[in-house]
């Protein structure tokens, strides 16, 4: 069973809006939590910024 990443998405999403970490950082944060069997929505925070 995927678990969804909604939560953190939106936390990597305004992280990245403020400047505490860059794009590629929250991306590859993203894939290496599906890599976990996580699911995120997108599949870059850029679809969403």
């Amino acid at each position: 069973m995927r678990e969804r990443l909604t939560l953190q998405y939106n936390e990597f999403k305004q992280a990245v809006k403020n400047s505490l970490i860059a794009y590629k950082e929250a991306d590859n944060i993203l894939k290496a939590m599906a890599s976990y069997g996580f699911y995120s929505p997108v599949n870059s925070i850029k679809e969403v910024l």
